[in-house]
C-alpha cells in the first residue's frame, strides 16, 4: 500500500513466493483451525501453497484499491494458481546460471503459452547472475533468449542492475537498444501470432515441479531436438485437439486426466507413456490397464538396464517391470546386467555389463498406446544419449504421421516452430548452440547451417505468397501432396519465414 499509493510505479514482481512448509505456532494453530493435520507431510505441503496464495490474494486486493490496472506478478506459485491475483505471467530465466540453465526456458515457454491471452514477459538478464554489477553477456545470448521467446507468444524482458549513485553503463544500454531495434523488425509478424501444436506433453500442475522435472526437461529437449509443434499442458487447459499425448516418466493419473485420455484413446489418437506414468496416485497400477495393455508389478531394481538394439544399449535410469496382457506387442525387451551395481561393504559391483534378454518389456504397444517401462526421458536428461531419442521417435513417427512441419539436412541444435496469424503461417528457425565452458552455459555467436529443407503442411488453405521477414525477400517453393517444398541455402542465427493465405486461420 505504502508503495502504490506514495511511488510512481506501473509494476510489481513479487519474488521468492514460492510455498514453503511450514509448522511455527502460527500455522499450526491456522491448520488445526480448518481441520488440517499438522503432522502429515502432505497435507502440511498442501496448506503452504493455501498461505501462499491466499497472501498473494490479499497484496493483490490492496493494490489494485489503489491502482485500478496494476501490473502484477507472483513469482513462485504455479501460474494456472494465481490467474486471479495476477495481471500478467513471467518467465524468470537467467540461463547463464546454473540454476536454470538452457533447458529451463523450453520448458516454461512451451507450458505459459498454454494458458490464455494473458500477457508472458520473457525475462531475461543482460549479466551472467543476479548481483552481478560488471557482467555483459553477448547480444548473440541475449537475442537468442528473446528470439525463442518470440516464437512462443513471450515479450521481450531485458534484466538490469541500477547502481546506487545512479551510474550508467552506457555499453550495457547500447546493447540492449540494438536487441530491441532487431527484435522490432519483427513485429508485423509476431503481434498476435499464436503458436501451433500437435502433440501435448502431460504434466500435472505448473508449480515448483515443473521448473525442475528430470522427465520434463527430457522430453523437451527430445521433442525440440526433433522439431515437434509441442505443448506442454496440465488440467488447466484443453486436451482434446492434439494428436498424441505424451506422459513423461511420472505423471500419475487423477480420475480428470484418466477420464480425459480414456477419450483421446476413443478417438483413435495415439498415447506414449513412460516409467511410472499411467499409474494411480499411489503408484500400485495403471488406471487404465485395458488401454494400455500391461499390468505393473514392482518397481524394478534391475541397474544398469539395457534393452535390444543392434548391441545392447543402456537406458540410465531405474525402472518398473511390467508384464504384457493379451493383444499387446511387446516391442523390445530390457537386458539385465550379470549383478546389479551396489557396495556389498568390502567391494563395489560398479562395472556391469549386459548379460541375456530377459522376458521383460521395455516397449509395449497396444494399438496406439505406447509404454515405455523405464523413465527414458529422465535417461536423456542425464546422459542424451541418442539411442533413447531414436527409440521414442520411431514410436512417435507411428502415430504422428502428418506432421506439420518438418525440416530435412539441419542439425539437432536448430530449433523450429510454427505461429499462425489470420491469414499467415510464420516458421521460425534458431541456429544457436549453448556451450558448456566451465561451469556455465553461454551462446557466443550465432551459427550458420547449410541448405536447410523445410516442408510446410498445405491442406487448410492456398500459400499465395512466400517470404523472408523482415525485408520480404520472395521465397520460391514448389507443392507436393499436401506440402509445400522450399530449401532455404543458408540460416543463420533467427530466421523468420512468412506463408500468406488466401483463408482465414483463425
Amino acid at each position: 500500500r505504502e508503495i502504490a499509493g506514495k511511488y510512481p510505479v506501473s509494476r510489481f514482481f513479487l519474488d521468492c513466493m514460492a510455498p514453503s512448509p511450514c509448522i511455527c505456532p502460527i500455522c499450526v494453530a491456522k491448520m488445526k483451525e480448518l481441520g488440517i493435520n499438522w503432522e502429515n507431510q502432505r497435507e502440511v505441503e498442501n496448506f503452504s501453497s493455501f498461505s501462499i496464495l491466499n497472501l498473494c490474494k490479499d497484496i493483490a486486493q490492496a493494490v489494485k484499491e489503489i491502482m485500478p490496472e496494476p501490473l502484477l506478478y507472483f513469482n513462485g506459485p504455479g501460474y494456472e494458481d494465481q490467474i486471479n491475483s495476477a495481471t500478467y505471467l513471467e518467465c524468470e530465466c537467467l540461463p547463464t546460471c546454473p540454476g536454470w540453465g538452457y533447458d529451463h526456458l523450453p520448458v516454461l515457454s512451451h507450458h505459459m503459452r498454454t494458458l490464455g491471452d494473458m500477457p508472458v514477459l520473457n525475462m531475461t538478464g543482460r549479466f551472467y547472475d543476479w548481483g552481478d554489477f560488471g557482467g555483459l553477456r553477448t547480444q548473440a545470448g541475449i537475442e537468442y533468449d528473446l528470439f525463442y521467446g518470440l516464437a512462443n507468444e513471450m515479450r521481450p524482458n531485458i534484466g538490469d542492475h541500477f547502481h546506487p549513485r545512479g551510474d550508467i553503463n552506457y555499453p550495457a544500454f547500447d546493447m540492449v537498444k540494438k536487441i530491441y531495434h532487431n527484435l522490432r523488425r519483427y513485429e508485423e509478424w509476431s503481434d498476435g501470432a499464436k503458436t501451433f501444436a500437435e502433440v501435448a506433453v502431460i504434466f500435472p500442475k505448473s508449480g515448483p515441479e515443473i521448473r525442475r522435472d528430470k522427465g520434463l526437461r527430457g522430453i523437451t529437449r527430445m521433442l525440440s531436438e526433433l522439431k515437434i509443434q509441442f505443448d506442454i499442458v496440465t488440467e488447466a487447459s484443453d486436451w482434446s485437439k492434439y494428436k498424441v499425448l505424451l506422459l513423461p516418466d511420472s505423471v500419475t493419473l487423477s480420475s480428470e486426466s484418466a477420464k480425459r485420455i480414456k477419450a483421446h484413446i476413443k478417438a483413435g489418437k495415439g498415447v506414449i507413456s513412460s516409467g511410472w506414468s499411467g499409474l494411480d496416485m499411489d503408484k500400485k497400477h495403471f488406471v487404465l490397464e485395458d488401454e494400455w495393455g500391461i499390468k505393473f508389478i514392482k518397481d524394478s531394481n534391475c541397474y544398469p538396464a539395457y534393452f535390444e538394439g543392434d548391441m545392447p544399449l543402456a537406458l540410465y535410469a531405474r525402472g518398473t517391470e511390467v508384464a504384457a496382457l493379451q493383444k499387446t506387442r511387446i516391442r523390445k525387451k530390457i537386458i539385465k546386467p550379470y549383478y546389479n551395481a551396489h557396495w556389498d561393504g568390502e567391494h563395489a559391483f560398479y562395472y556391469c555389463p549386459p548379460d541375456q534378454v530377459c522376458d521383460l518389456p521395455l516397449l509395449t504397444v497396444k494399438e496406439k498406446v505406447a509404454h515405455f517401462s523405464f523413465p527414458i526421458f529422465s535417461g536423456y536428461h542425464e546422459k542424451a544419449a541418442k539411442h533413447l531419442r531414436d527409440i521414442f521417435s520411431e514410436v512417435l513417427d507411428e502415430f504422428l504421421t502428418d506432421k506439420m512441419l518438418v525440416i530435412e539436412n539441419a542439425p539437432s541444435f536448430l530449433k523450429a516452430f510454427v505461429t499462425i496469424q489470420p491469414n499467415r503461417k510464420i516458421v521460425h528457425l534458431l541456429a544457436y548452440l549453448p556451450e558448456l565452458r566451465g561451469q556455465i552455459q553461454i551462446v557466443e555467436e550465432e551459427l550458420l547451417c547449410k541448405d536447410v529443407k523445410i516442408s510446410l503442411q498445405d491442406n487448410e488453405a492456398e500459400i499465395s505468397r512466400a517470404y523472408l521477414a523482415p525485408d520480404k525477400t520472395p521465397c520460391q517453393f514448389e507443392r507436393k501432396d499436401n506440402y509445400i517444398e522450399f530449401r532455404l541455402p543458408e540460416v543463420k542465427g533467427y530466421v523468420m519465414l512468412i506463408f500468406e493465405m488466401d483463408k482465414n486461420l483463425l
